[in-house]
């Protein structure tokens, strides 16, 4: 099973990693989703060949919560469910049923949370950088203006037709 979910990134390396031959990840994903479990934030459903989750929505806003469940559709089967003010719920589920063993479906769990801090931080810095962008794209549209401006005043001047008592009116050549 592919935990990676079409993820080309390749920030998912750090201490935690783990690397060819080694178990370090799973150990500590034990750990961690052992706890959660408890507080049942994630419930791992090894016979459904699922894991389910229950996210705070203050931590984990609705948008951010779409963002990182949309990054595994095309891997797992994601339902999102719930209220976006108490509790929002997303099951995924592996596709193919028969290749899915517990500890994979800890690392999907694993990955799942990664995408959720991924899309949360995104979504912070964008908000965050928002007057900074926004301030650029608009220099960069008003020094196109100049150009636009100067082309529609050349327009004008050549649309301009002197009427009988000498004065140049804004009719055009047909009227």
């Amino acid at each position: 099973m592919n935990c990676n979910s079409g993820n080309n990134r390749s920030d998912n390396k750090g201490p935690g990693h783990m690397g060819p031959g080694g178990n370090q990840m799973d150990n500590r994903n034990s750990d961690v989703f052992a706890k959660a479990e408890n507080r049942k934030t994630v419930k791992i459903d090894e016979k459904k060949k699922c894991v389910l989750f229950a996210l705070n929505p203050r931590l984990y806003p609705q948008t951010v919560v779409m963002r990182a469940s949309y990054r595994f559709i095309d891997d797992f089967d994601v339902v999102v469910d719930g209220d976006p003010l108490s509790t929002i719920s997303v099951t995924i589920k592996a596709k193919k049923e028969d290749d899915a063993s517990y500890s994979e479906l800890e690392e999907l769990a694993a990955a799942f949370f990664r995408e959720l801090i991924h899309a949360n931080v995104e979504e912070t810095q964008a908000r965050r950088y928002a007057d900074t962008r926004n301030a650029l794209i608009g220099a960069a549209l008003r020094s196109m203006m100049p150009s636009v401006a100067a082309k529609e005043k050349s327009d004008e001047k050549s649309t301009k037709k002197p009427d009988s008592s000498g004065k140049s009116t804004d009719k055009c050549g047909c009227c």
